[in-house]
């Protein structure tokens, strides 16, 4: 069997995609972070790579369906949708297609794999915990500290797969903004989503994930990027300049797995040079005014709300949901 058919490196961030950065087609600049720390070049084909990452576990080996059949297409789809953007051909474009590629890389990399490992582990550990708890015996920190599960390889695969639709009806719902910029300006890395959200919601709404999320950023070139809210209203195409590419790159920096960013070389990105510069902005202009926290969380709830009453044996749960909290109408 060829390589072609049985591909064993599986890439976590497409290689169409991080050729953007490249002038060549072949290598880009990888920066470290912080900034000052320099960089080197580096072949696409080594970025944001793990073997077998995808592979599906089966009595005669591993099976690689997933990434032959299954990332292949989506990744295929997301690179014409990019072509087409970029040539402002606005009609060839999918939105499904699109939002599809934007989930799927929302929800395909190892990060994302050891997020779930963590919460095994933290459920194995409280287990033992109430376990011991419930006998009567003295809980063991060290034991519980040494206590690590890792999910089975076709459980994180299932896991992959089963999100992928959801988040592209979740990123579907929300309003896109395509940003054009004159020259190449923004970085990329090997977690090329990022998010931005008001400070109060991250303390008054932890857990409530993309619902509480006011944008999603995508850099889809150096000269283009998906900025997606939840505000009303139709896609449309603004132009981006030198502060708001600093913004898209100091989320992209924040979410950087290894400390390290892909960088267009010519002429270096805007990037943040003091500790004043890496402070939060919405990119999106009608997000500068923003609904009052009251109607925000009426709004999450709200279609939190319409996902769980679609669930069995949740009733209880969207009991709660509809309830109207004290002080919810003070803002």
């Amino acid at each position: 069997m060829s390589k072609a058919d049985n591909p064993r490196r599986h890439h976590y961030v497409p290689q169409h995609y991080l050729r953007r950065w490249s002038p060549d087609g072949k290598r880009v600049l990888v920066m470290k972070l912080p900034v000052s720390e320099g960089g080197f070049v580096a072949s696409t084909k080594d970025l944001a790579v793990e073997t077998n990452l995808y592979a599906i576990e089966t009595p005669d080996g591993l099976d690689q369906t997933v990434e032959r059949d299954i990332t292949r297409p989506i990744d295929d789809a997301f690179s014409k949708a990019i072509e087409a953007l970029l040539r402002g051909e606005f009609g060839a474009v999918s939105v499904m297609d699109l939002a599809t590629a934007v989930g799927f890389q929302f929800a395909r990399g190892p990060e994302v794999k050891a997020q779930l490992e963590h919460i095994a582990t933290e459920v194995a550990r409280a287990k033992e915990k109430f376990s011991s708890l419930f006998k009567g015996e003295e809980v063991d920190e060290a034991a519980l500290a040494s206590i690590v599960e890792k999910p089975a390889q076709n459980e994180w695969v299932t896991s992959l797969l089963s999100s992928v639709a959801h988040m592209a009806a979740v990123f579907g719902e929300m309003r896109w903004h395509f940003v054009y910029f004159p020259e190449p300006m923004l970085v990329t890395s090997d977690s090329p989503i990022s998010f931005w959200r008001r400070e109060s919601l991250d303390r008054e709404n932890i857990g409530l994930g993309l619902m509480s999320v006011d944008e999603v950023r995508l850099p889809l070139s150096p000269t283009l990027a998906l900025v997606m809210s939840w505000e009303p209203g139709e896609t449309q195409a603004v132009s981006g300049d030198a502060a708001m590419a600093r913004e898209l790159n100091i989320g992209t920096c924040e979410f950087a797995m290894r400390q390290r960013v892909f960088a267009y070389p010519e002429p270096l990105p805007p990037m943040p040079q003091t500790e004043a510069e890496f402070e939060r902005r919405p990119v999106v202009a009608d997000l500068s005014v923003l609904p009052p926290m009251h109607e925000h969380r009426r709004s999450m709830r709200d279609r939190l709300l319409g996902e769980v009453e679609q669930i069995p044996g949740l009733e209880d749960v969207a009991a709660l949901l509809r309830e109207e909290p004290e002080g919810e109408d003070e803002g």
